[in-house]
């Protein structure tokens, strides 16, 4: 599973509602907090953007996702398609069927969504030390790799293909989810005012 947390929730929770007396980070919220980062996600994208950092938040910023490759772009068009023979060396020869792209997914266009599956299956829950985000290890309808593996695959370069990261937030991303939290926090001192 791929997975990356909402951390430093149950800190800041505990601080607020001590000061507070009150349960401001209720479930609902974690929840909408969870939602809020997963469409995020995926709507960016979608949109053929990616991050420059899979690992940090601070200084990580929004790039274009790496261009499909020509062979690639054929190949999403209907015009090839690949096979290994014998000797494990991978032969092109045209393509008898025009694949069948996800809702979002162009022959050109590098948003990862050939065919929908891994984007769809962004998922969040609610853990003791706050909110999780992952892709879920479900199997693919369309091969038989997990959405989990795809995104790991697609994630990382390797044999010529160039990484294409995007499970994680820039800071201006964080900034949302930060604007969303003292949001809540306001509507509820408003309430106990």
């Amino acid at each position: 599973m791929i997975k990356f947390k909402i951390s430093g929730i149950d800190g800041l929770k505990r601080k607020i509602n001590q000061l507070s007396g009150r349960n401001i980070f209720t479930r609902t919220f974690q929840l909408s907090l969870g939602r809020l980062v997963r469409d995020i996600i995926y709507k960016r994208t979608k949109a053929g953007y990616g991050v420059s950092s899979l690992t940090q938040t601070d200084g990580t910023v929004k790039q274009k996702l790496a261009p499909l490759s020509s062979s690639y772009i054929a190949q999403r068009q209907g015009r090839i398609a690949f096979f290994t023979n014998k000797l494990g060396q991978t032969v092109p020869i045209l393509a008898k069927n025009k694949p069948k792209l996800g809702e979002f997914g162009t022959p050109t266009k590098s948003n990862l969504t050939y065919t929908g599956q891994m984007l769809r299956n962004i998922e969040y829950k609610i853990t003791t030390q706050g909110v999780d985000i992952f892709i879920s290890n479900n199997k693919r309808t369309s091969d038989k790799l997990t959405n989990s593996e795809v995104a790991k695959f697609v994630q990382n370069a390797g044999q010529g293909r160039p990484a294409r990261p995007f499970f994680n937030l820039t800071e201006d991303e964080f900034k949302i989810l930060i604007r969303s939290v003292e949001t809540e926090i306001r509507k509820i001192t408003r309430r106990f005012s």
